[in-house]
């Protein structure tokens, strides 16, 4: 995998200008540039993910799950809202990201981390592709060989609950069968409007074990927390 900064595809190039219509969940222009120049694409934010003070915090985000009439999403590029200017955000992409539809649908695994010592947090942002909208293209190409090709991509896998402060959980993220757990993280985010206040430390505690192909988090909330807490459970998979 490699790492990438905010990105935005060329499809934008090939449809009707001006029409990058503004959905239910598509974020005010000024603010965030994950659809610039992109047509039929939509703004899809994601919560406000704490940052340690002294580490790194991981999140997993996708586009809007949809009927398979509709079509899953493309992703279109990415940016975040964060909490100062002490905070820096990047995502982990493969060749030829991000444009392109996975199995779980379109999806970006966000990383953050601070350089003032302090605890933050960040937004990661998605714009969102509606082929059913798109005008619809074709490309057919030919190559006399083919070269080798590097080592297939590390697929993210994540769940996620909510919690209700006070409440303690047990959580557990599976590889796919075929598939072995090569890495693994677990994040807290709050679902507010802008950067949250966060709660001390010690009030979230998720503890994470690994055994095989699975990935289990013993999560214990204190009734001091004042939001429900969004809690993600993940698993870094190697096929």
């Amino acid at each position: 995998m490699r790492r990438a900064a905010v990105a935005v595809i060329a499809l934008a190039l090939t449809l009707p200008a001006g029409s990058a219509a503004r959905g239910p969940f598509t974020l005010p222009a000024e603010k965030t540039q994950e659809c610039h120049l992109v047509a039929w694409c939509y703004g899809a934010a994601g919560p406000w993910v704490v940052i340690p003070a002294h580490g790194e915090a991981t999140f997993l985000f996708r586009c809007p799950p949809r009927s398979a009439e509709r079509g899953q999403f493309l992703l279109g590029g990415a940016d975040s809202l964060a909490s100062s200017t002490s905070v820096r955000v990047w995502y982990d992409g493969q060749l030829g990201a991000p444009l392109g539809q996975q199995s779980l649908g379109a999806g970006l695994l966000f990383h953050a981390v601070l350089d003032n010592g302090k605890a933050g947090s960040f937004e990661p942002i998605l714009g969102c592709i509606s082929l059913a909208q798109a005008v619809k293209r074709s490309t057919v190409s030919a190559r006399a060989e083919t070269p080798p090709r590097s080592a297939p991509p590390v697929n993210p896998r994540a769940t996620n609950l909510i919690l209700a402060p006070g409440s303690d959980r047990t959580v557990s993220t599976t590889c796919h069968p075929g598939e072995q757990l090569v890495g693994k993280w677990s994040a807290v985010a709050f679902g507010t409007d802008g950067p949250p206040t966060l709660p001390a430390p010690a009030a979230i505690k998720i503890a994470t074990h690994a055994v095989g192909r699975v990935v289990s988090a013993v999560i214990q909330t204190a009734t001091s927390v004042p939001y429900l807490i969004q809690v993600q459970v993940g698993a870094l998979c190697e096929p």
